[in-house]
């Protein structure tokens, strides 16, 4: 799932929903030795996870200017990034896949368009991080 042309949208919906069908937060608790503060409640995981579930859409290509460091808000040119939009809840924030880097990433809408926030890896970590 490394070019965008090769992305089989199907593929990366099952991706996500195996994610977060076996996603076991209480056994990331457990394995943490560096945990600091109060674990959430399991219930607003679920909750969470619901919600994760309920915003899931057919996969659609949008351009994301890359925001995620200092020195990407300092370039003169941003770099843009093609990415596939997999959740849109409606609250201002879309969970998407960068098929270069084979990685997930939140997206923020901006006046402009669409910008990164700082957030990437696992669908189900990026999610729950909204």
């Amino acid at each position: 799932m490394g070019d965008p042309d090769d992305v089989n949208f199907g593929a990366l919906l099952t991706l996500i929903r195996k994610e977060i069908d076996s996603y076991d937060y209480q056994a990331l608790v457990r394995d943490r030795t560096d945990r600091v503060g109060i674990p959430v409640p399991q219930e607003r995981i679920d909750a969470d996870l619901a919600r994760f579930r309920l915003a899931l859409v057919t996969p659609y290509w949008i351009d994301v200017v890359r925001r995620d460091t200092i020195e990407d808000l300092n370039n003169e040119t941003p770099i843009v990034e093609r990415c596939a939009v997999v959740t849109d809840d409606r609250d201002g924030y879309l969970l998407a896949y960068q098929p270069q880097r084979r990685e997930f990433l939140l997206v923020g809408r901006t006046g402009e368009g669409y910008a990164t926030i700082g957030v990437r890896g696992d669908p189900v970590g990026c999610y729950l991080a909204m």
